[in-house]
């Protein structure tokens, strides 16, 4: 099923101007899954109820998807196969990873109980902007979010707000998982960041700074064989994770003359996680994931809360019946056949502006501007 909103579909616009959509049947079929469709005269952006996934960003003379990835059930961790599954861009709160054995007892599935359940639709109002929220009742978790698709540009801006229901303050993790995958992704499939140090998530059970290097090139083996972080290649999977030097953060992903980008502030987002994800001799999964975290379930949950790396920590205080506030914005453009790298971000409250490079050396400059 999917609910549309179109600035240029004039009953659409007459039926979502209404306040708050009043809860109906269809959000307890939780088994049955749910699609938002936000469209303007550029973009379609789509977000799944299941899960509270952002699962399409389009063109829309162009279908490309660049988070065109999913996980099939049969393949999901036994302790997710009852929710929603892994797919596009999804909120990892709680945990980055597996639950412990007793969390795991108790029914907590990996990377969270929000993205594993039903989201409700709290209002569609126009121009493109979409509430809505999900309660994690084994957590005790509320996320409220607010996603504004702007009229005239490929770009949208997400809020969310993060309440600790409990009584006690604790530590947790939040990341964005976002993961590409389909059509968009291949081999030359091309990262930029202005991520700076980091290390390989398999070579750090004794030490984060053995193998320690700067992006973007990393080490895939205790031999410290080097490679480009930056590309994409079937033969080696990993995980690369970073420290953001700067104010803003930012990761764009090029592929078939297309761009997809994310940025955030570094007060929200520290880390910054890049997944090269291959299966079955060809690369499945390509992950930007940026969060408050930079060690996941590799880890105990007590070294977690003990070790830092460049002064960053990895867990994210939240006191008692107290929320966060945590915010980014995702952009799409169209590059030339010639692209070669992202140079820079620079984001302000109404403009994005990308520096990226050609093949001859050219540096071209492309602005958006929120309205």
């Amino acid at each position: 099923m999917r609910i549309i909103i179109s600035y240029f579909f004039v009953l659409m616009i007459l039926w979502s101007c209404s306040t708050p959509v009043k809860k109906s049947a269809l959000e307890m079929q939780s088994n049955q899954d749910t699609l938002i469709v936000l469209r303007n005269d550029s973009v379609t952006l789509t977000i799944s109820r299941l899960g509270g996934a952002i699962v399409g960003f389009n063109f829309n003379n162009r279908p490309l998807n660049p988070l065109d990835w999913k996980v099939l059930p049969n393949d999901m961790p036994e302790n997710n196969k009852k929710g929603a599954p892994f797919q596009g861009q999804f909120l990892c709160v709680g945990r980055w990873g597996a639950p412990t054995s007793g969390e795991m007892a108790a029914g907590i599935p990996h990377n969270g109980e929000p993205s594993n359940r039903w989201w409700k639709i709290d209002s569609l109002l126009l121009p493109g902007i979409l509430k809505m929220s999900v309660h994690a009742p084994l957590e005790q978790w509320q996320v409220n979010r607010r996603i504004k698709l702007y009229q005239n540009q490929a770009c949208f801006d997400v809020e969310e707000t993060l309440t600790n229901l409990l009584n006690t303050g604790r530590f947790t993790a939040i990341v964005q998982h976002a993961t590409l995958g389909g059509a968009f992704l291949d081999n030359n499939t091309i990262i930029s960041s202005n991520a700076s140090a980091g290390f390989n998530q398999s070579l750090i059970k004794q030490s984060l700074s053995k193998f320690e290097y700067q992006w973007p090139y990393g080490f895939v083996d205790s031999l410290k064989t080097k490679i480009d972080l930056s590309g994409s290649n079937p033969q080696n999977g990993y995980v690369t994770t970073h420290v953001v030097d700067e104010k803003t953060g930012w990761a764009t992903a090029a592929s078939k003359k297309l761009l997809i980008g994310y940025v955030w502030e570094t007060a929200d987002y520290p880390w910054i996680h890049i997944w090269n994800g291959p299966k079955n001799g060809k690369l499945w999964a390509k992950g930007i994931e940026f969060g408050t975290t930079g060690l996941g379930d590799t880890f105990s949950p007590e070294k977690r809360a003990a070790t830092t790396f460049h002064d960053r920590s990895n867990n994210l205080f939240v006191d008692a019946k107290s929320s966060v506030n945590k915010r980014y914005t995702c952009f799409l453009i169209r590059i030339p056949e010639d692209f070669v790298k992202t140079t820079s971000v620079l984001s302000t409250q109404s403009l994005i502006k990308l520096d990226y490079q050609l093949k001859n050396g050219t540096i071209r400059t492309l602005s958006i501007t929120k309205r």
